[in-house]
């Protein structure tokens, strides 16, 4: 499966939007690419691009002078993030995932973690594999365990998400959120639970546990 995800990253065939094509080939963010295109500094094929257009393989894009290619190479890394590093691309932040790797070439997370949470964090260059992981609708899942001060509090969480999860309309409901003991019988500790969340869930848990 790697490399078959590895192979359509080099041989993309299709048409990209102008600023995902920027994101792709390490130069910004798509929304900085968005204001880039706006500024008129981006040309395509020595016209200036449009916000919202599309390059076919084999157009020549430049931000001023500076002819702007596709990386080659497909990165996708598995990184243990520490606590205290903050899942954002805003160069002012200075305990950004992003210098706190350092990384040679452009990549961006697949999914955020809390400046509070540490553990598995995906980065890439390949915009295609985030969206996939990412869509609601796929229901990819992420585990958390959450250690609170108190039995109470842990109960409390759980109830609070619950009744926010109940007031909420159909179509904007948080994500369902499963969770069991850190461990049965009479070692069980209730403070520490695991949380299995899908996607786009972690900001309400979060929350609830602050």
């Amino acid at each position: 499966m790697g490399n078959q995800i590895q192979k359509e990253f080099q041989q993309k065939t299709e048409p990209v939007r102008l600023n995902k094509y920027l994101s792709e080939a390490g130069v910004c963010s798509r929304r900085e690419a968005d204001r880039l295109i706006a500024s008129g500094r981006v040309t395509v094929d020595g016209r200036p691009g449009e916000t919202g257009m599309k390059v076919c393989p084999g157009q020549k894009v430049c931000i001023g002078k500076k002819v702007v290619s596709r990386q080659e190479e497909m990165v996708l890394l598995a990184v243990n993030k520490p606590v205290g590093i903050v899942c954002t691309e805003e160069r002012r932040e200075r305990n950004s995932i992003i210098r706190y790797l350092d990384y040679p070439v452009r990549i961006t997370y697949i999914g955020r973690l809390d400046k509070d949470s540490r553990g598995l964090l995906l980065m890439t260059n390949n915009g295609d594999i985030i969206n996939k992981i990412m869509r609601a609708v796929n229901r990819h899942e992420k585990e958390y365990k959450v250690t609170v001060d108190r039995q109470d509090d842990m109960l409390a969480g759980i109830m609070e998400y619950e009744q926010i999860r109940e007031s909420r309309p159909p179509g904007d409901k948080p994500p369902m959120i499963s969770d069991m003991p850190w461990a049965d019988g009479p070692e069980a500790d209730f403070t520490t639970r695991f949380f299995i969340v899908h996607c786009n869930g972690e900001g309400q848990l979060m929350d609830i546990f602050h």
